[in-house]
């Protein structure tokens, strides 16, 4: 039954004209196709272009996809001149195969042919060439970009084409010149002219306007010229006109292009090469444009402002413009700005409702003298803008027209200002309130400013000058280091100063960029550190000094009784060099020529070296090393140490001759011929100085030390001083004046007024001179003043004090008491900065103790430049 079916399907299916090809008749047919495409071949290669069509079309009509077939009737349909149908044979190649590169290769060139499908040309030829390279394909491609008018991918294409054909070169300088590229172009139409290279039509158009668009007017009017006679295009003609036109606006396109160029150089900070390029611009095209550009330009450097007047004399003095720019610039120049506002007021009068004029009048206003009638021009502008408000403002503050500044600032706070404008406005308002007197009231201002703004640097600058007028430089300092600017570190510089903190006061001074009160501050606080460290000067001197008292040497039998005076004669030099803020260094050296009377003569030197060392303004100390006459080792170490301005301590260790006796100076020899040694005191002590109000002080020191001499008897001393003054300021007469109580006190642990000892052979001798009571005090007042004029100054100091005496009644004195008297002056005179006069004359009366006279003169010298 199966078998039926089947017989019957295939009956049915030869029936319908269907065959069943065997294996064998596969191959026959195969066969047979190919014999028809080699047939087809041949003839096309023999020329029997029809004949090979038919042949293909069999073949294709057997077997449609055939590659071979569909190409090889693409080729010869156009050999054939059937270009459209090969053009769609081609097609159905590139259909069967997209990456056929000759079907690709013949599509780009056939598509070449019309403008239409020059697209088709170009995707096909790309396609074609990333495959594989073809010059001459991409020859083409570049020249089809040109002709679509896609002259940046025909120069990519040419540029990747120079390295295989020079004979592209015409065709890239065009397409750079269509790119408006002449520039660039034009250094190609050259090499190729010296190459002599012919020139079509287009070519000679494009070398023209290349030259064109590269600005070079001359060459490209003679290559437009040769066209216009060559050939007859209208467009020639107009584009000749137009250059034409350029040459004659050449300069001014010139000049134009140099001040583009002093522009730049200006913004990069070249300013002396801008003004130079646009000197250079003007002298190439002259026009008012230009001019009051340069104008500008030279009115922004303060220094070329009046050149910057000089151009625009140049051009029409009427022209309002120039007569604006004129103000404007005048008003910048300091001593010309009275100028300025005479210009603005004739600007004014031709235009009364140009505000910009009204501000700048009022604003100028501020910088001029007084003048009643303008203030009341100004006054009428401010009815009709409150802008006028701040300069008119500063007009009166500048003029000391407080009164009136308060007026005008109390009615524009009340306008309702903008938190920056109120703050400035407060900040004016509480300075006319301090010129005025009314320091509550500008407190009150200082206050709400802050109140508005809690960083407010310039009202905590402002704050602290008035802190540092009132006397408080402490508050003023925090208030001025709340502040930045260089005027609030000149507060800081005086606060410390006031504060009697020179070292800091340096440190901060050296920071402050410009200061009109630079000099003045550098000399206060030279003059502040020269108390610390001294100051740079050698100093020249001699002095005579004379001293009455009871000073003998005499034996236990008093068979000699040799009383005497002592006078002394001291030759002095000294150099201090102040080395930097902190560092000191000084020396001194002295001769003497001591004459005891009956006690003898000495003569000879002494001196010491030593430094000053302040690391700051609360810590300083002074150390000296020196030699006395007698050849005894001598120094004087201070350290003081300042925690507040009211709090001063110092503390020393010494070792020193006393100097009230020739024995003191020298040691004498007994009348048996037995040496007693100088007498050295020494020890240390300490101070302390404190501030209890408003310039009172009290000063209070205690020293204790042990003097000793060879061959005499030790003596332990204690001694105490006080001091309570008050230095009372405002005098008319005095630059100082300081009254003050004192009280000194002198302990001994034996009484030596006289000594005895025992000579080497046994000789008993007596020697008096070593002053030491048990007990000495002295109580009293002093009076310190110091009158200055000019360069002379005198400080003078009266003391008188009630002296007692407390020793043995068997001694040469008897206990007592009595009064005494001490007067100094000092007279100095500063002939330069660099030379002083020094005088000075001391009488002391101390009753029990001695009387003396002391006149000493100093010539110094400051070392170094003058500051």
């Amino acid at each position: 039954m199966k078998n039926r079916i089947i017989g019957i399907s295939l009956l049915l299916l030869l029936g319908n004209g269907y065959t069943i090809a065997t294996p064998v008749e596969k191959g026959v047919a195969r066969n047979k196709i190919d014999r028809q495409l080699s047939e087809a071949n041949k003839s096309l290669q023999k020329g029997w272009v029809m004949k090979a069509i038919e042949a293909f079309q069999m073949v294709l009509r057997a077997n449609p996809t055939n590659l071979e077939a569909r190409l090889g009737l693409a080729t010869a349909e156009e050999k054939q001149g059937l270009l459209d149908r090969a053009v769609k044979s081609y097609e159905a190649v590139v259909e069967l195969d997209p990456n056929q590169t000759t079907a690709l290769a013949r599509l780009g060139i056939l598509y070449s042919h019309k403008k239409e499908t020059w697209p088709k040309a170009i995707s096909n030829l790309k396609k074609r060439l990333e495959l594989e390279e073809d010059l001459e394909l991409k020859k083409l491609l570049g020249d089809l970009h040109m002709w679509s008018g896609e002259f940046a991918e025909a120069e990519k294409v040419y540029r990747q084409f120079l390295q295989y054909d020079s004979t592209v070169f015409t065709n890239l300088a065009e397409v750079l010149t269509w790119q408006q590229k002449g520039v660039e172009a034009l250094p190609i139409f050259q090499q190729l002219r010296a190459n002599n290279v012919d020139f079509d039509e287009t070519a000679r158009y494009a070398e023209a306007l290349a030259y064109f668009q590269a600005e070079r007017f001359f060459e490209a009017e003679e290559r437009y010229l040769s066209l216009t006679r060559d050939f007859t295009k209208i467009e020639y003609r107009k584009d000749l006109e137009a250059i034409r036109k350029e040459i004659t606006l050449l300069p001014e396109r010139n000049a134009f292009k140099i001040a583009e160029k002093a522009r730049l150089e200006f913004k990069n900070g070249n300013t002396k090469s801008a003004f130079a390029s646009f000197e250079e611009a003007l002298l190439l095209f002259d026009s008012m444009k230009l001019r009051l550009e340069y104008a500008d330009l030279l009115s922004s450097v303060p220094e070329e402002r009046e050149e910057a007047l000089r151009q625009l004399s140049l051009i029409d003095p009427q022209n309002q413009e120039v007569l604006e720019r004129k103000a404007r610039i005048l008003a910048s120049i300091t001593e010309r700005r009275a100028e300025a506002l005479g210009l603005y007021l004739t600007l004014y009068k031709t235009s009364p409702d140009n505000d910009s004029f009204k501000e700048r009048i009022v604003e100028l206003l501020s910088w001029q003298e007084l003048d009643q009638e303008r203030a009341v021009l100004a006054e009428i502008f401010l009815s009709s803008n409150d802008k006028l408000y701040p300069p008119l403002i500063r007009y009166y503050l500048r003029n000391n027209q407080n009164l009136k500044a308060i007026e005008l600032l109390e009615q524009f706070l009340i306008t309702g200002l903008n938190q920056s404008l109120e703050l400035e406005s407060r900040l004016q308002l509480a300075r006319a309130y301090k010129n005025t007197n009314r320091l509550d009231k500008a407190k009150q201002e200082f206050d709400k400013i802050l109140l508005l703004d809690p960083d407010n640097r310039e009202a905590y600058e402002e704050l602290g000058w008035y802190l540092l007028a009132e006397g408080k430089p402490v508050m003023a300092l925090k208030s001025f280091d709340k502040a930045v600017s260089e005027s609030a570190k000149v507060g800081k510089v005086n606060a410390l100063l006031a504060l009697d903190r020179p070292i800091a006061a340096k440190q901060l001074f050296v920071t402050i960029v410009q200061s009109e009160d630079q000099s003045t501050l550098n000399s206060r606080i030279e003059m502040g550190l020269s108390k610390v460290l001294g100051d740079n000067r050698a100093r020249f001197g001699i002095s005579y000094n004379f001293r009455s008292g009871p000073e003998s040497v005499r034996t236990i039998d008093g068979r000699e009784n040799e009383s005497s005076s002592l006078r002394t004669i001291r030759y002095e030099s000294s150099v201090a060099i102040k080395l930097n803020t902190n560092f000191g260094l000084f020396t001194k050296a002295a001769r003497l020529n001591l004459d005891g009377k009956a006690l003898g003569e000495a003569n000879g030197f002494e001196g010491s070296i030593g430094l000053n060392y302040a690391p700051n303004d609360q810590v300083r100390f002074t150390g000296e090393l020196g030699a006395s006459i007698g050849a005894n080792t001598t120094f004087l170490n201070r350290l003081y140490i300042t925690p507040n301005r009211r709090v001063n301590f110092f503390f020393e260790a010494f070792r020193q001759p006393v100097t009230e006796s020739f024995i003191a100076y020298n040691g004498v020899r007994g009348i048996d011929n037995t040496q007693i040694g100088q007498v050295l005191s020494n020890g240390g002590g300490f101070g302390v100085k404190l501030e209890l109000m408003k310039a009172t002080e009290v000063r209070f020191e205690v020293l204790v030390s042990n003097l000793t001499a060879s061959n005499l008897t030790n003596n332990f001393r204690q001694q105490y001083s006080f001091n309570l003054g008050k230095e009372i300021s405002n005098q008319k007469r005095f630059t100082y004046f300081r009254p003050s109580i004192q009280v000194t006190a002198l302990s001994f642990s034996k009484d030596l007024n006289t000594i005895a000892f025992t000579s080497k052979e046994g000789i008993k001798t007596l020697a008096r001179g070593y002053f030491s009571p048990d007990s000495f005090t002295s109580a009293g007042t002093r009076l310190d003043f110091a009158i200055e004029k000019d360069a002379l100054q005198i400080k003078t100091g009266i003391g008188l004090a009630a002296l007692v005496s407390n020793g043995s009644k068997s001694r040469f004195f008897s206990s007592s008491t009595t009064f005494g008297i001490d007067v100094n002056t000092n007279i100095n005179y500063q002939i330069n900065k660099r030379y002083l006069f020094d005088l000075a004359y001391t009488f002391t009366n101390s009753g029990v103790v001695f009387r003396e006279n002391r006149l000493a003169f100093n010539f110094a010298i400051k070392l170094g430049q003058d500051k």
